[in-house]
């Protein structure tokens, strides 16, 4: 290329310079080419894969801060990263390399960019020597059930699981049944989580997940048990307290809907006052105390009239609203912004009511006439109309709309989330 380049230059020469001019012109040129030559060798040096603008220790701190970025959360910028150390291969070590590969795809995920996310776990699941491929395989599939590509997901799943492909593990079964799980298939789904025994790391997540599916089926018998395994289960990590609060709520929602009270009374006064479901803890546990706070005219006249068991089972309903108002004013101290706060400020001017405490229910309605002027109305009314307070009793869980909705909606979402939807996983599955 150089000689061809120097025989051109050289015809520009004028044919009547001395032959020695020439020459040293030549020469001149022939220079300036291989200076830019030496240039052009070291910027496609730079630029080619595996080198790009940084250097080796360069790349490698890039890589770690991009893990770390990573870890925090933070799956934007350590997609931009990762994306960059891969494209431009600036990371020579083919191990670092394929770890930036499946950090790529897995913040892809994370970020809830499935497409592009798609591609990269493709590429690595056909890679049959990849050091994620196995992972890459168990993200596709979870990928595919999550955004309904069911061709797609018995695809991988009869190739790599079915035919023994991808090593088993824990994860890997978890992850089917989840997946499962999100196809409708709960058959299925409960298949792949009775696998996991005593000894796994997923047994506690399992047994949770099983009692939610149960509930969704509608045998909340069975699915208590599972709950309740959960619930006796030692507690050693902030996942495990979790999972111990969660299967508590279930417990509580399960033995409400059954009727038992005094049984989810006691399953929701488990759960810590740290909780981060404290606030559905409460709620919850003031509908399961008006429930068992229900009596009716017969039996107060039975106990006025000196019936020893009818004064007994008044007083115990009694002292079941006493505890009903103690969780609501628990609630409106500790969260006093919640979607629940205004329901429950007029809930508890019912309960003062129920307990013949005017004054207390006159200012409970004043601070909420505002908003629910229907609710002064309504205390009005008791008050023109003299209503015996005797009467009052049984009314309030006659008329608890707002607590039976509350109720059907948990546990139509699987009793695992005060907020669920009904097409969503259960809460830290």
């Amino acid at each position: 290329m150089m000689k061809r380049l120097v025989g051109l230059l050289a015809l520009l020469v004028s044919v009547n310079a001395p032959a020695r001019e020439i020459e040293d012109r030549v020469a001149a040129l022939a220079v300036e080419i291989d200076q830019i030559t030496a240039v052009s060798q070291e910027l496609e040096v730079k630029v080619a894969p595996g080198r790009g603008f940084i250097t080796e220790d360069q790349a490698i701190q890039r890589f770690q801060d991009h893990v770390y970025l990573h870890m925090i959360g933070e799956y934007e910028l350590a997609a931009e990263g990762f994306f960059a150390l891969v494209t431009t291969a600036a990371l020579s070590d083919s191990g670092l390399h394929r770890d930036a590969e499946w950090y790529l795809a897995e913040t892809l995920f994370q970020m809830g960019n499935y497409v592009t996310a798609e591609a990269r776990f493709q590429g690595i699941a056909e890679d049959e020597n990849h050091p994620f491929r196995d992972d890459g395989v168990r993200r596709l599939l979870e990928l595919y059930a999550a955004t309904n590509q069911t061709r797609s997901f018995y695809h991988y799943y009869e190739r790599d699981i079915v035919r023994g492909r991808v090593k088993p593990s824990d994860l890997i079964t978890y992850t089917i049944a989840k997946s499962f799980y999100q196809q409708g298939d709960l058959v299925q789904a409960k298949s792949h989580l009775l696998e996991m025994g005593e000894d796994s790391s997923y047994f506690r997540k399992a047994r949770y997940f099983l009692g939610a599916i149960l509930v969704r089926e509608g045998d909340l018998e069975a699915a208590a048990e599972y709950f309740l395994e959960v619930a006796e289960l030692s507690v050693n990590t902030l996942d495990d307290r979790k999972l111990l609060d969660l299967s508590l709520l279930a417990l509580g929602r399960i033995y409400y809907e059954l009727g038992d009270f005094g049984q989810a009374s006691e399953f929701y006064s488990r759960i810590s006052g740290d909780s981060e479901y404290l606030a559905d803890k409460l709620y919850e546990i003031v509908w399961s105390f008006i429930k068992q706070s229900e009596i009716d005219t017969e039996l107060v006249n039975l106990a006025k009239a000196r019936d020893a068991d009818a004064r007994d089972e008044v007083t115990d309903a009694l002292n079941h609203t006493q505890q009903a108002i103690r969780g609501v004013e628990i609630f409106l101290l500790a969260f006093p912004e919640h979607e629940y706060t205004a329901q429950l400020k007029l809930l508890e001017g019912h309960l003062h009511m129920q307990v013949a405490r005017y004054d207390g229910a006159i200012s409970t309605y004043e601070k909420t006439s505002s908003v629910y002027d229907a609710a002064l109305s309504a205390y009005e009314k008791v008050i023109i109309d003299y209503t015996p307070i005797q009467e009052y009793f049984g009314q309030l869980a006659d008329s608890d709309d707002e607590g039976r909705e509350y109720f059907k909606a948990v546990l139509t979402s699987g009793g695992t989330g005060a907020h669920s939807k009904l097409d969503a996983m259960p809460a830290y599955a």
